[in-house]
């Protein structure tokens, strides 16, 4: 921006009273040089942050996801196998919570079914359900935005936990 600057700050008359020859040309040259020098800093930097490894790969990003959800979840399991104080009823659900997101994580293998592709699909489907029920509600004016996007991102975080379609 500072040679936009500079090329603006030519002054408009020189002391003759005559206009600066070529001062529009300078400005327009000045700015379309700032806007193509922009514009290809743009479209070259997120390849080359991939090419150079600064960046971590989705993989990646989604595998450290992964990790995390499972430690947390056996790390939790482990603290309620420790407390005294919970109801059995509660325990229950509790421990079935946590396995289920443990066993979510579970590397693709022949244990793995047509009936676990298809249970995936309906999940998927019943979670379109409620974005969709979310989003009437959201323009009848029945919840706010706030309450929308809370909910929204809870629906986003368990489509993405059932892994690639």
């Amino acid at each position: 921006m500072l040679p936009l600057a500079a090329a603006l700050s030519l002054p408009l008359l020189t002391d003759a009273g005559t206009g600066l020859p070529g001062r529009e040309l300078v400005i327009t040259l000045t700015a379309a040089v700032i806007v193509l020098t922009l514009t290809a800093q743009g479209f070259t930097l997120s390849p080359l942050v991939r090419r150079s490894g600064i960046a971590a790969s989705t993989a990646d990003v989604r595998a450290e996801e992964v990790l995390a959800d499972v430690r947390t979840a056996r790390a939790a399991l482990a603290r309620l196998d420790e407390l005294d104080v919970v109801p059995p009823e509660a325990e229950a659900v509790l421990r079935k919570t946590l396995r289920h997101r443990i066993d979510e994580h579970r590397d693709p293998s022949a244990e793995h079914s047509l009936a676990d592709v298809s249970l995936r699909a309906v999940r998927r489907e019943l979670i379109a359900a409620e974005l969709r029920e979310l989003d009437r509600l959201h323009a009848a004016g029945e919840i706010s935005d706030a309450t929308r996007r809370r909910l929204q991102l809870a629906l986003d975080r368990r489509d993405s936990a059932l892994g690639e379609p």
